[in-house]
């Protein structure tokens, strides 16, 4: 329980040496040094009073002070609170996921921390986490209340099938080949569908996109526990004009956030933009979208009513592209 430790001092102001025979106190949860002692005349005892509880809960109790002069009777009172005690079961729910459910029997805690090992905390009693890669987590539980903290650690060890996979480049001209590359861990079997009607069996194959469009890649892996697992990434093939990112002069410039869902913000530090026109196009060079800019350093370009997919926004001035950039709505 709670520890508090106080002290108080017995003066002997009398003519003659006072013997104090005992210090008891009425109840066992107050902790008294010395029991006795004796005091030469103008000299003092400091005593020591630990308040131990055993239990969240209020104590009274006298401290009895028995001398050869007279009996002394002090009040003693004490809030005890209990420390917590910190303790959680492990469950696998699903090791190909690499779930795993985190029981709190954790006792007298009102706020519970949990450290997953790998990034990731929580504060909720019971926990529920999916760890995406294969390995042995140290796992942290603090438990706290009024009285104080308590913490224990725990090892867990997962073996997820963790799919994943990058490609040469997301964006591509017609006719280009992309190369995937796989980087799953504990794989041993893979599918590829390449969004085109065309699919692999292979680890890292490749792949050539003669339409333009926007494709979904996916790969689906298999491991020797009989897991299986997919992730998609999407892949744009455009024309020349599409894919072109390029600066004609120093001009400085942020586009945010890009990608987005449709609205986007661009800032300029050394052109007015109110004497550029920024023009929208597709991925086939079709003008969508085209306006001044609205101030001199800011403005807004607003995509939201089109579809999702890959644009490329031209800064024109005097009939001149400074730049172009791809713009990508999610």
């Amino acid at each position: 329980g709670d520890t508090s430790v106080r002290e108080l001092t017995v003066y002997n102001n009398g003519c003659a040496s006072l013997n104090v025979s005992s210090l008891l106190p009425s109840n066992s949860a107050f902790k008294i040094s010395p029991s006795s002692g004796n005091i030469p005349v103008g000299d003092s005892l400091k005593v020591t009073i630990n308040f131990v509880p055993t239990l969240g809960n209020f104590y009274n109790a006298s401290l009895i002070i028995n001398s050869n002069d007279s009996v002394k009777v002090i009040c003693l009172v004490g809030s005890g609170g209990v420390m917590p005690t910190a303790g959680f079961g492990i469950s696998h729910e699903n090791t190909c996921q690499g779930e795993v459910a985190f029981i709190n029997t954790s006792s007298n805690g009102s706020t519970y921390n949990w450290n997953m090992g790998d990034g990731n905390f929580y504060t909720t009693a019971n926990v529920t986490h999916f760890y995406t890669k294969p390995g042995t987590y140290s796992v942290v539980l603090k438990v706290t209340n009024s009285a104080g903290v308590d913490t224990i650690t725990q090892l867990v060890t997962v073996n997820p099938l963790f799919v994943d996979f990058s490609m040469s480049n997301d964006t591509i001209l017609k006719g280009a080949q992309v190369n995937f590359y796989d980087s799953s861990i504990t794989a041993i079997a893979w599918r590829w569908n390449f969004g085109d009607g065309t699919t692999a069996n292979v680890q890292n194959p490749s792949n050539t996109y003669n339409i333009i469009g926007k494709y979904q890649i996916t790969l689906e892996v298999d491991d020797a526990n009989n897991c299986t697992r997919y992730a998609s990434k999407d892949l744009y093939v455009v024309n020349h004009i599409g894919l072109e990112e390029e600066l004609l002069e120093s001009l400085k410039y942020t586009i945010y956030p890009n990608p987005s869902t449709g609205k986007f913000t661009i800032e300029s530090i050394n052109t007015n933009l109110t004497e550029v026109t920024l023009v929208v196009s597709d991925l086939n060079g079709k003008e969508i979208w085209r306006a001044n800019g609205s101030t001199r350093s800011k403005t807004e370009i607003d995509l939201s009513k089109f579809s999702k997919g890959m644009y490329t926004l031209s800064l024109v001035k005097e009939g001149r592209t400074l730049a172009n950039k791809k713009l990508i709505v999610n």
